[in-house]
């Protein structure tokens, strides 16, 4: 995931909102799937994602920035044509370096 506009924007009052901008732009790279525990497939159409928290790091190199994320379980069931929804949530540790290259990290 590369978040070089949001780099761009650290330190300024509208970090946070440019940062969630980039990350619904981005939103199919996030990895739901670790939060999803019914054995079924994270669905991104009503995904909301908190930013908790944000720090540089590392003298300034790394911009940490910790998310919860919300979003719908889609389950299939042993009917072809049935699967249920389960709602589904989790915390995300992202790492942004200088360039925008982030790591992401389930936490």
């Amino acid at each position: 995931m590369l978040l070089l506009e949001s780099i761009g924007h650290w330190g300024k009052d509208d970090f946070g909102d440019v940062l969630k901008g980039a990350l619904d732009r981005q939103k199919g790279l996030l990895p739901l799937e670790w939060f999803c525990r019914y054995g079924g497939f994270p669905s991104y159409e009503e995904l909301s994602v908190h930013i908790d928290g944000f720090e540089a790091c590392d003298s300034g190199v790394i911009i940490e920035v910790r998310c919860s994320v919300y979003f719908t379980e889609v389950v299939s069931s042993n009917c072809a044509v049935c699967s249920f929804e389960q709602p589904a949530s989790g915390f995300l540790l992202l790492r942004i370096n200088k360039e925008g290259d982030t790591d992401i990290q389930v936490i």
